[in-house]
């Protein structure tokens, strides 16, 4: 242990984040976890449902309770048309649960 250099992370975690804190300072965007990739994926997709179907030009997007990513909300103004309402919310609840009783076509 003489010959180990100093400041060495002593268990993975500590280990994975020192590599991703070198990354960004170097401006590097580093590859992600398994558990980073499925968080950013609860992020995108777990904040907003669609309470009308809606359209993008004559193609249906999402339908009633579909999970609507959070950058078109941002990016289209779902939110401000009243297109899609924030999952824990109880109009997001009430658009899944309408989804969930209405057969599919």
């Amino acid at each position: 242990m003489a010959n180990e250099p100093k400041n060495t992370p002593t268990t993975p975690q500590a280990a994975q984040q020192a590599a991703k804190q070198a990354y960004a300072e170097q401006g590097v965007q580093p590859v992600l976890t398994g558990q980073d990739h499925r968080k950013a994926i609860a992020d995108e997709y777990g904040a907003w449902v669609a309470t009308q179907q809606i359209y993008v030009g004559s193609a249906l997007a999402y339908n009633v309770g579909d999970p609507v990513p959070a950058t078109n909300v941002q990016a289209f103004g779902y939110d401000k048309n009243n297109l899609v309402a924030k999952a824990p919310t109880v109009a997001g609840s009430e658009a899944v649960a309408e989804a969930a009783e209405t057969p599919a076509s």
